[in-house]
């Protein structure tokens, strides 16, 4: 554990330019830190509303 934490930082930053360069383990790894799972989106209820345009 001592050693992780000594070379967290430089881990960390594998990780990230791995998935930067597109390595799918990498992003899936980064994305699941990121979005959490199960988590629903917001309802779009506060979205602009738009009028539809006529027809000429």
């Amino acid at each position: 554990m001592a050693q992780f934490a000594e070379h967290a930082a430089e881990i960390v930053s594998v990780v990230i330019r791995r998935a930067q360069g597109g390595d799918p383990v990498y992003l899936k790894l980064c994305l699941a830190r990121v979005l959490p799972v199960g988590r629903v989106p917001p309802r779009p209820d506060n979205a602009p509303r738009r009028e539809p345009r006529s027809r000429l």
